[in-house]
């Protein structure tokens, strides 16, 4: 439950770094994944064990610092860690008894949105941006296989399509499929368009 920050030193090749700082998360939250804001001054880390997203403001000279965290499940509101918010419940299982984790986070180029990949709900929650990036905001929670399909359990997400990033696919494990979603280029929620056998 502790992120790292380390600064690059020797040009780009990975063999130098040197630590800037670290900020303690939430017990049990369960860091997994992590994307960058365009402007490079604020990371966007997903929980997989609390279902949170957690905005981190990042500094080259100070320790990183927990701006604000929001659950990325249906009806999660704000999370814990972030200025005495009380902390969001997780689910322990979805129907079925599968686990509710959340996998995957990736931030749009426009810095406007994330996206982050939820199993277990099968979901991808997207996240508007306010604040220059500072607040994360959820506005959908988008089905990731097609009506009736069996568990899709979506493992990854990327962006693509274009520099208007006009695509998002997601890898659905247990279906083994992909998922091509559309995204609106005003709400930036995505809809299926097709999925395709891997």
């Amino acid at each position: 439950d502790l992120l790292l920050q380390y600064e690059v030193t020797d040009g780009g090749d990975g063999s130098r770094v040197r630590l800037v700082g670290s900020v303690r998360l939430p017990a049990g939250a369960g860091p997994r994944h992590a994307a960058m804001h365009p402007s490079q001054q604020y990371a966007y880390v997903l929980c997989e064990l609390d279902n949170n997203l957690v905005v981190v403001s990042l500094r080259r000279d100070a320790p990183p610092s927990i701006v604000t965290s929001t659950s990325v499940l249906p009806g999660g509101g704000e999370g814990g860690g972030a200025k005495g918010k009380k902390k969001a419940a997780a689910p322990a299982a979805a129907k079925g008894g599968h686990p509710v984790n959340a996998s995957a986070v990736r931030c749009s180029a426009d810095g406007r949105f994330v996206y982050a990949a939820v199993r277990g709900l099968d979901i991808v929650t997207t996240l508007r941006l306010d604040g220059g990036g500072k607040k994360a905001v959820a506005v959908a929670h988008t089905f990731t296989g097609e009506e009736g399909s069996l568990r899709n359990t979506p493992r990854d997400i990327v962006l693509t399509g274009g520099a208007d990033e006009s695509l998002l696919l997601v890898a659905n494990q247990d279906t083994n499929t992909i998922g091509v979603f559309t995204r609106d280029g005003e709400t930036g929620v995505p809809k299926l368009s097709k999925t395709v056998d891997c």
